[in-house]
């Protein structure tokens, strides 16, 4: 789809997930073993089989949800790696009326093809994050990421794989920082943490070590003191909220203590997405891929690199 004002885009952390064992264990060497971003280009791959299509009802029409068009740009610009796909909803059949000699009456409408609403997926393997075009007329809800989950997970199963793949919204603006940071004290949070790969810091480190050492994929933390958990950033708490932050986390967080001098509880984490912007539009992007890819890659490094060095500043304080 063309864009007038150029290539406007959401950042999301790509994050791995295997699957639990259903009722009746996989027999050993049924599944085959994940080896890093070599299979991770695989199941992207897949999901643009048009077998995997996804489809909704919705009230009256029927929408069917296709990912295509797996390109991997490091052929074309080899210093890093990124790969991309567009995912597409199209009205498949739409209940209505239609006037005929006689008068109105209802009916089941079809098109072929069906008129498609595309976004362009760009996912950065060299940091795990994923810029996805904006498109309003289907973000308004989450319904385009459960299906593509979906797809995801359809195209992992096929190609004999025991895990997934999740888009996690990074939150704008350090709105998860800036939420624990308002309370004094915080009395309670509540995370559901994932395993972080590739991007790491010093204070994410300590929580990254005790998943790997306990062999954690999901990390599901409560944490409680009605005098008030230590916020220091050398401390758990602030550790457990960088790594939501950077978007290795289910859902939303939840806290509760002194905000505004009184007691509140909160729900932080599933707000918009941050925001990146390049001045020309994808089919702009194609003709120019090795500067396209630089100046993507760049407006991403700038938007999570704000963070760190935000980070640092606020430890040479203390």
């Amino acid at each position: 789809m063309k864009r007038k004002h150029g290539f406007e885009f959401r950042i999301y952390r790509l994050n791995l997930f295997k699957f639990f064992p259903s009722s009746t264990p996989a027999l050993p060497g049924t599944f085959n073993e994940y080896c890093g971003d070599k299979d991770l280009k695989k199941i992207l791959k897949h999901s643009t089989h048009h077998r995997l299509d996804e489809l909704f009802g919705f009230r009256k029409v029927i929408y069917k949800w296709s990912a295509r068009e797996y390109r991997d740009y490091s052929k074309d610009y080899v210093k890093k790696s990124i790969v991309g796909i567009t995912l597409a909803r199209s009205a498949v059949e739409r209940e209505g009326q239609t006037v005929t000699d006689s008068g109105i009456e209802e009916t089941v409408l079809h098109t072929h093809p069906p008129r498609a609403i595309p976004i362009h997926l760009m996912f950065y393997l060299d940091r795990h994050l994923v810029a996805v075009e904006y498109s309003s007329e289907i973000m308004n809800t989450n319904r385009w990421l459960n299906m593509l989950h979906k797809i995801f997970d359809s195209a992992s199963h096929k190609l004999m794989f025991n895990m997934t793949l999740k888009l996690e919204p990074i939150a704008k603006d350090r709105e998860i920082i800036k939420d624990f940071n308002s309370f004094s004290p915080l009395m309670m949070m509540k995370v559901h943490l994932r395993l972080p790969n590739p991007d790491l810091s010093p204070v994410t480190k300590v929580i990254y070590d005790e998943m790997m050492t306990g062999g954690i994929q999901d990390y599901i933390l409560q944490m409680e003191n009605p005098d008030g958990l230590n916020q220091d950033q050398r401390a758990r708490p602030y550790a457990a909220v960088a790594l939501a932050q950077d978007g290795y986390k289910e859902g939303k967080l939840t806290m509760t203590g002194i905000r505004n001098e009184r007691i509140e509880t909160i729900s932080s984490g599933k707000g918009e997405a941050a925001k990146g912007f390049l001045s020309y539009d994808y089919e702009e992007f194609q003709k120019i891929v090795p500067i396209a890819i630089e100046e993507l890659t760049d407006e991403i490094d700038q938007i999570i690199s704000v963070d760190e060095s935000e980070n640092n500043n606020e430890e040479e304080t203390d």
